[in-house]
């Protein structure tokens, strides 16, 4: 039996690395960076997969001093495993226990098929944030596994995507933590299918694709709407939330999936003559004018909560910066759906 059995061509989804080279934003969460890695794996057209979601804005007062007060919320359009099914790839869930792990990791490996592994973020070293305070489910992707000296090598974000190993044991201890257990299958193994075929012209599978969009935007366009004023009553609460160490996490997921929409948008016009044709500068301004006051926001609070100085000067400029941010997304939602209506 071979010592190591690896994928030697596995690597991550490199799509939000090209548009924004300074960051390691994942596209929207761990989830669709993860599925988007694999079917670059197996050289599988993404657009389906990065076409499947709106995001709303909520906003719940009562969780101010707790988690999840704030969010930019992703809904999917079809469940994941139906996308990737659509473009040929099957997803198995398994639930091996601790005396078959690491057996059914280098089966699947030696197959040729990656696999993902959902542990516990309790006991991944590195994640600040969770480590021995928090419990929380999260997917790292396996390519490969050394038995001499018992390692998994692994693609995740808590290195920036780069490739890096880690001991058997505690891939063991944060799969098989009671926490995972009813969440969601612990193992997720990645295959062909093999009786798929690639069926119809490409360009009318994108049309058809934007179709789906714009009925699934026209159909959430009162929520979506009505999610912005979500970010004025962050503002008006901001001077308590400030203080919640979280609100670091909260604006960090906020600024990668405003990117990820910047890079959906960017995706859309490629394959969408139509429509690039009637986008303008404005959309592109405001959203990039977003992203920026969302990243600025973030630096001043982190400064403010790792300094435990939360006065009243810097309160006010997060509060007037959650103001442009709303007359900005306002603006840019505003003019997206206008283009979005007058496309047929």
């Amino acid at each position: 039996m071979d010592n190591v059995v690896s994928l030697p061509d596995f690597e991550y989804f490199k799509g939000m690395k090209k548009m924004f080279p300074q960051s390691d934003y994942p596209f929207l969460n761990c989830s669709y960076n993860s599925l988007l890695t694999i079917a670059d794996y197996y050289h599988k057209d993404t657009f389906s997969i990065i076409n499947n979601f709106v995001t709303i804005y909520r906003f719940d007062k009562n969780k101010i001093k707790d988690r999840g007060f704030f969010k930019l919320e992703v809904v999917n359009f079809k469940i994941l495993d139906e996308v990737l099914a659509e473009i040929g790839i099957t997803v198995n869930p398994m639930l091996p226990d601790t005396e078959n792990l690491q057996s059914q990791i280098r089966t699947s490996l030696a197959k040729g098929n990656p696999v993902a592994i959902y542990i516990d973020l309790y006991y991944q070293r590195g994640r600040e944030l969770y480590y021995f305070k928090q419990h929380g489910p999260h997917p790292v992707l396996v390519y490969g596994f050394n038995s001499s000296t018992n390692e998994v090598y692994i693609i995740d974000d808590i290195t920036e995507y780069k490739k890096y190993t880690v001991p058997f044991e505690e891939i063991r201890q944060a799969c098989m933590s009671e926490y995972i257990e009813g969440n969601q299958p612990r193992f997720l193994e990645f295959t062909l299918n093999s009786t798929y075929t690639d069926a119809g012209n490409i360009e009318e599978i994108y049309k058809e694709s934007f179709n789906k969009y714009k009925h699934v935007m026209l159909n959430y366009k009162s929520e979506i709407m009505e999610g912005l004023q979500s970010i004025e009553s962050l503002a008006e609460h901001y001077e308590d939330i400030i203080k919640n160490e979280d609100i670091i996490e909260t604006l960090s997921s906020t600024i990668y999936r405003k990117c990820s929409e910047k890079y959906r948008l960017a995706v859309l016009f490629l394959h969408n003559p139509e429509i690039a044709e009637k986008a303008d500068e404005v959309i592109n301004t405001l959203l990039d004018g977003i992203i920026d006051d969302w990243t600025n926001l973030r630096a001043i609070s982190t400064k403010a909560v790792y300094s435990q100085r939360f006065n009243h000067e810097s309160v006010l400029k997060c509060v007037r910066i959650l103001h442009a941010i709303h007359q900005k997304e306002m603006l840019f939602t505003e003019r997206l759906f206008q283009l979005i209506e007058e496309t047929k």
